[in-house]
């Protein structure tokens, strides 16, 4: 049985033999799996946010930001007193006899009021929303076949130099290995993300439904409609509780995903040391592989929580240089162990110091 002292022994060692060339196709592995993320800034237009609407007078909304352009409303005369407030003489304003121009409630159908082209009647209205579809669609398009026919194969050539670095000095040009042989990793590597994304399917659904069915609710109603229900939703507290309970149900059904993420974590690995394999085959070889070894697996990449807290720390310089080097060979020792567990594998072979120069 390994043990997790033992494999970061080797992976140091097998670091510290070819320190630069793994510092580099670690960052190269590091930029191919990793992510950027995108914030999206939902303050569009220029009306009020709701924190700068609050509601007076029975219902009537007020914009704090207008108050400075507003004039004092002039007194009524009346018979039986001197002055009579304004309010008085316009209580039985409808809100329906407000003018066009009358800011609109921040609701989705507000939103959507502020992007049209022409007429409401021509077909140009919201031509902006299908544009935006559309470059959504191709923009998610590209990016999945990057992912699948060039990023997957490298990555894939990353796991194989590490491989072979564990037992001699490997050479940069090992990570060309998922190119090599490009349509087996392609196909491989696909049905493992595949798979990947069916588990993760039920909290992704779960996660989107409330929310769609909020906006769809938000969208098909009037402008008042859809204000009033969203008042009586802030009132209730009704965002809070609705983001606790998905994030509480999206963590449970997260489980079975990151189980077969640990399941499916030596496919690379078979595939660049086995050329046999391929398809259904190798991802069920890491299944096997992998059986009862999940929760050891979880706490060697605990172990490695100190590193990265450290490597943020130093604003991501001891990442580059120590911790993704560090991480990418203990994972090739994991794979070694796992594979041959009844020859346990030899530790590289130890640099030899140069002999002193002999005195004449």
């Amino acid at each position: 049985m390994w043990t997790i002292s033992e494999l970061k022994d080797r992976a140091r060692a097998a670091f510290k033999a070819n320190y630069w060339t793994c510092v580099g196709v670690a960052l190269i592995a590091a930029l191919v799996s990793g992510g950027g993320s995108c914030r999206f800034n939902q303050n569009f237009g220029t009306g009020p946010s709701s924190a700068e609407v609050r509601e007076v007078n029975n219902g009537t909304v007020e914009f704090p930001q207008d108050a400075e352009a507003e004039e004092v409303a002039p007194a009524v005369i009346d018979a039986d007193s001197d002055f009579a407030p304004a309010e008085d003489a316009d209580a039985d304003v409808s809100a329906e006899a407000a003018p066009d121009d009358s800011p609109a409630p921040q609701t989705l159908w507000a939103f959507l009021r502020q992007f049209r082209f022409g007429d409401d009647d021509s077909p140009l209205s919201y031509f902006w929303i299908v544009v935006a579809v559309v470059v959504v669609s191709v923009c998610l398009v590209i990016g999945l076949l990057l992912r699948f026919l060039l990023l997957n194969p490298l990555s894939a050539g990353c796991c194989n130099f590490f491989l072979r670095n564990a037992t001699a000095k490997a050479d940069f040009s090992a990570i060309g290995a998922g190119f090599h042989d490009w349509k087996r990793f392609v196909k491989t590597l696909f049905l493992r993300d595949l798979f990947l994304f069916l588990w993760c399917l039920p909290g992704l659904l779960v996660c989107l439904v409330i929310p769609v069915f909020v906006g769809i609710m938000l969208a098909v109603s009037g402008p008042d409609e859809a204000f009033d229900f969203a008042e009586r939703f802030s009132r209730l507290n009704g965002i809070p509780l609705m983001l606790c309970g998905l994030a509480f149900a999206a963590s449970l059904l997260a489980i079975p995903f990151l189980v077969k993420t640990y399941s499916y974590r030596l496919v690379p690995y078979l595939l660049s040391d086995d050329p046999s394999l391929a398809g259904c085959d190798a991802i069920d070889r890491s299944r096997a592989l992998m059986n009862g070894h999940k929760f050891h697996v979880f706490l060697l990449d605990l172990s490695f929580i100190g590193w990265y807290i450290l490597g943020i720390l130093t604003c991501g310089i001891l990442l580059i240089f120590h911790v993704f080097p560090y991480v990418q060979c203990t994972n090739a020792e994991l794979y070694r162990a796992l594979a041959f567990p009844g020859v346990p594998p030899p530790l590289p072979p130890p640099e030899v110091p140069p002999a002193p120069p002999s005195g004449d």
